[in-house]
């Protein structure tokens, strides 16, 4: 656990402001003087503590924005007691995660992730924080939406100018969640209340995306589903960008375990439904070609060993801190996903660590690559499976997949890019704004 740091509870938007002009490096390599923006960052989770691909990205815009000069105060959860922590020109507010049941929300007017998260606590926190320094608040995720209610009628109240209230989305839920719901394979009852949540969801990102100035968007498809939605909305495209290790030298060879590797958090139904369709079709053809399916992120154990008593082909190692040394002893990356949306921030893990990728031809969305020479795409499950037995072997195919999808990202999946394209849109925005 990180170390407490109680006295940082004193801290404001206005001492925030105190790191002075910063000189950054823009898109193109020129360096520009900057004054510090002044956000609040409301979010679901600890950013600084990620798990899933929803956390690191939010992470990545933060850090990017804090290399443009962008300073402020985040707003989330911890399954600890309340802390705050200061990471660099970012205070980071941690509360109590709320402890309520997903099913219950069935009984309310709320959708069940934004049930789940309510925090009248982190609410009145966040709402303090805003003042007139305040340049920004971002609403990150569809369900914080839930504060949306409680920020309207304090900004309403204020009798100042508003900040730039911005909603970062990580998928178009309004089309993400009835699709889900109804490619859903399981009990009838699970079925509807997944419909059922799925409405809620789209009202809720309705509403957000009415009551912002700015929206951003994952892939440039989400951007344009979202400005048919709300037209004249200003909207945003923030590609996933990637810091993490670099490794795409090395070379597949006989020697090389006949393993293939699926990374990723399996918490979500959707994740679920599509681990669980991908190692069913797998599981006969796998065996029989000697092929191993291993199986890294964070998983349900009683899912996982269902999913295991069906195909044993499987092999869950649960969540890894550094999974180089099984990546370096595997023959490909999967993307199995036949239902979800967004840019996949898995393609980024696998490509930059030098894996070969697999992946449902759907999904490969938002790479600057001509998809067929630098990955294997199958439309279905089976089909995927399929390509994957036909290829295991192929050395030299695989080789270059992997060299011809490094090649084609390299250089082009910064954060700081990410951040300075933010910044920009919100200061648009701010002199758009009466």
């Amino acid at each position: 656990m990180r170390p407490k740091k109680p006295h940082l509870l004193s801290i404001s938007n206005g001492q925030a402001r105190s790191f002075g002009r910063r000189r950054i490096l823009v898109p193109g390599g020129a360096g520009v003087d900057l004054d510090p923006m002044n956000i609040v960052w409301i979010t679901r989770s600890d950013l600084f503590d990620r798990t899933n691909g929803a956390d690191f990205y939010s992470h990545g815009l933060l850090t990017g924005l804090e290399s443009c000069g962008v300073v402020g105060q985040v707003f989330g959860y911890t399954s600890q007691e309340t802390e705050v922590v200061a990471h660099g020109p970012m205070v980071q507010w941690l509360f109590p995660r709320p402890h309520r049941s997903r099913a219950l929300s069935l009984f309310t007017g709320q959708q069940s992730d934004a049930h789940r998260i309510h925090s009248l606590e982190l609410a009145k926190a966040a709402i303090a924080a805003i003042d007139a320094n305040t340049d920004a608040v971002l609403v990150d995720y569809f369900a914080t939406g839930w504060i949306l209610p409680y920020l309207r009628r304090s900004l309403a109240s204020s009798g100042k100018r508003p900040p730039t209230l911005v909603y970062v989305a990580h998928n178009h839920e309004s089309t993400l969640r009835p699709r889900v719901a109804q490619q859903y394979s399981g009990n009838a009852l699970m079925k509807a209340a997944l419909k059922f949540d799925a409405a809620k969801a789209r009202r809720l990102e309705q509403k957000l995306v009415e009551a912002s100035d700015l929206v951003t968007a994952i892939t440039d498809d989400d951007a344009e589903l979202f400005r048919r939605n709300a037209p004249g909305k200003r909207v945003v495209t923030l590609l996933p960008a990637y810091n993490g290790p670099v490794d795409a030298d090395w070379q597949i060879t006989p020697a090389t375990a006949k393993r293939v590797v699926m990374m990723g958090s399996f918490e979500w139904i959707a994740k679920q439904e599509n681990l669980k369709r991908f190692a069913e079709a797998a599981n006969e053809p796998f065996r029989a070609a000697g092929i191993e399916l291993t199986i890294i992120g964070k998983v349900d154990s009683a899912f996982a060993e269902s999913v295991r008593s069906q195909s044993p082909v499987c092999n869950f190692l649960g969540f890894v801190d550094n999974p180089e040394s099984i990546i370096r002893d595997a023959r490909m990356g999967l993307m199995v996903d036949e239902m979800g949306g967004g840019f996949k921030l898995k393609y980024l893990d696998y490509i930059f660590r030098g894996l070969p990728v697999a992946s449902i031809s759907s999904q490969a969305v938002g790479l600057p690559l001509i998809l067929d020479d630098c990955m294997l795409l199958g439309s279905s499950a089976g089909d995927l499976v399929a390509r994957v037995v036909d290829n295991i072997d192929d050395f030299n195919r695989l080789n270059e997949m992997k060299w011809r999808a490094y090649a084609g990202c390299r250089g082009k999946f910064d954060w700081p890019s990410r951040g300075a394209i933010l910044r920009k849109a919100i200061e648009e925005t701010r002199l758009a704004m009466p």
